[in-house]
């Protein structure tokens, strides 16, 4: 922990807090496919490339990493004289080698690759090159009216039906920047899935990215990874009221008191791999309460978001918003029971600080939880550390990784009431508003 503390120290990168879900996928390991599976996805491909095409691939540069959450593989492939970074055929294929989806990829990018992510576009195209679209980093535009279908061949069947016009959609970042303690300088991820038309955005949604290059050395990977993301703008307000009002409706003899404090990092199961702040992958931290008699349970679980996207934030304090997050991630909680009395002050808590404004360095939801678990006794302080582009002076601020790394020592102390879920676990379903 204290390794962490320095780098982050040294670096000054951090994620900030809401929880874009993070799930742990780096393939460092990931392997090349087996000689009959590489056979079969060159057999596919050159029945649907142009013999141009086809003859400009170079084989040599065929990279594979197993997707996480199918079991699937995603290839790379690259072209001779080209850089994989920039120039690339993306597959989709299963264990087996059968291709599912397949996109010929060229990266534009503005400047340099030094540059901001939104200086990049994504230039998407059918292996026949009739249809095209452009990705841009949070839209999709359709460039293309000519909806032909892939030709049938081989293995490829289930590739045939391409996309029709897709429009204008809200997506995730096709590229987004990451550091971690092995990489000192940015590190660029690419959007598999949207590339591939597989996933169309939402708050709480997982999304699979891979390396920009090759892991080094001809080692036949690219890693990937899994980012949650939190779209600030997708998530719905609540009335708070209606909801704290539900454990009214309890009676309280014999009635116990539980609180939980709950991390989502950015990478499940890798706390020391950050992202940029701004495409919405800082991860989140939310309260969990549970007041249980004879009557019933009443269990709320309750997050603190600014009231516009994250995009628009800047170092200020903005409108804020409670929200619902029923089943919601998190891969660190710890929980506690409490008497009436320190129940009714988290909830007093609650009611207080859900109208204050937000402040990604100085009251984020990492600090919203904080302050209504210590509300009720919890006496929980984290490591504070520096977010990028939003520094908090000398003193740092309370982020979802910070809360991880306390939890994760609390919990190799054995400190009773602390998960550690190993990828993740779900905080389980709100009660929701009463009149």
């Amino acid at each position: 922990m204290k390794n962490l503390i320095l780098f982050l120290a040294l670096t000054g990168i951090i994620a900030s807090c809401t929880k874009q879900e993070l799930s742990i996928n780096n393939q460092e390991d990931a392997h090349t496919k087996e000689p009959d599976h590489s056979a079969r996805i060159k057999q596919s491909l050159k029945d649907s490339l142009s013999a141009q095409d086809f003859a400009a691939i170079d084989f040599n540069k065929m990279y594979s990493s197993e997707d996480p959450v199918s079991g699937n593989y995603f290839i790379r492939l690259g072209f001779y004289k080209k850089n994989i970074s920039q120039d690339f055929i993306l597959l989709k294929t299963t264990n087996a080698g059968a291709i599912m989806k397949a996109k010929i990829i060229n990266m534009q990018w503005n400047s340099s690759m030094d540059s901001l992510t939104n200086n990049v576009r994504v230039k998407v195209s059918s292996l026949t090159r009739e249809k095209t679209i452009y990705l841009k980093n949070g839209n999709r535009k359709n460039y293309s009216s000519n909806q032909s279908a892939i030709a049938s061949s081989g293995d490829i069947s289930s590739m045939m039906e391409e996309e029709g016009p897709a429009g204008e959609q809200i997506l995730p970042d096709v590229v987004v920047v990451g550091y971690t303690d092995y990489e000192p300088v940015p590190t660029y991820w690419y959007f598999y899935d949207g590339m591939l038309g597989l996933n169309s955005g939402g708050i709480g949604t997982s999304y699979t990215y891979g390396a920009s290059g090759p892991a080094g050395g001809g080692s036949g990977s690219i890693p990937t990874m899994q980012i949650d993301y939190e779209f600030a703008e997708n998530a719905k307000a609540i009335d708070i009221k209606k909801y704290l009002d539900c454990f009214g409706s309890v009676q309280e003899p014999g009635a116990t008191y539980t609180i939980t404090i709950a991390t989502d990092i950015p990478v499940n199961g890798d706390p020391s791999r950050f992202f940029n702040w701004s495409n919405a992958t800082p991860g989140h931290t939310y309260i969990e309460l549970y007041k249980n008699s004879a009557a019933g349970l009443i269990q709320q679980n309750i997050g603190f978001y600014p009231n516009t996207g994250w995009k628009s934030i800047n170092d200020y304090f903005v409108p804020s918003k409670m929200v619902d997050n029923a089943n919601h991630e998190y891969n660190a909680r710890y929980t506690i029971s409490v008497s009436n009395t320190q129940f009714q002050a988290a909830l007093n808590a609650v009611q207080t600080y859900s109208s204050y404004n937000y402040n990604i360095a100085t009251f984020n939801c990492t600090d919203f939880a904080l302050d209504i678990f210590n509300a009720a006794g919890g006496d929980l302080y984290i490591p504070k550390y520096q977010i990028p582009g939003y520094p908090n002076g000398t003193i740092g601020s309370n982020t979802p990784q910070g809360l991880y790394m306390e939890l994760n020592q609390m919990a190799s102390e054995g400190v009773s009431g602390v998960e550690m879920p190993g990828v993740k676990g779900y905080g389980g379903t709100s009660h929701g508003p009463c009149n």
